[in-house]
């Protein structure tokens, strides 16, 4: 494995480990069926029924924000790390 490959390892664990995509449901109409779950490249998004906001299934989000950019009801957190003073 090269340098550049195990940077790229490294920053995709960082990303999948502190990243989260949160759905803002004051923005969300709620009166439609959800136009982005088709652009999920995992189909992590999920909606019970068109009058309801859409739901991420943190287990198979994979973290790229293509409904991020697409969508203002998604948006991106960041968890934040707690470090302990010892």
């Amino acid at each position: 494995m090269t340098k550049y490959n195990l940077y790229l390892y490294s920053m995709l664990f960082f990303i999948m480990r502190y990243l989260m995509i949160k759905i803002n449901e004051k923005h969300c109409p709620k009166n439609h069926v959800c136009p982005i779950i088709r652009y999920c490249p995992t189909n992590a998004i999920t909606q019970a029924n068109p009058y309801s906001a859409p739901k991420i299934d943190d287990s198979k989000c994979i973290k790229c924000n293509k409904c991020a950019k697409m969508c203002n009801v998604f948006e991106v957190e960041k968890k934040t790390l707690i470090h302990k003073k010892f």
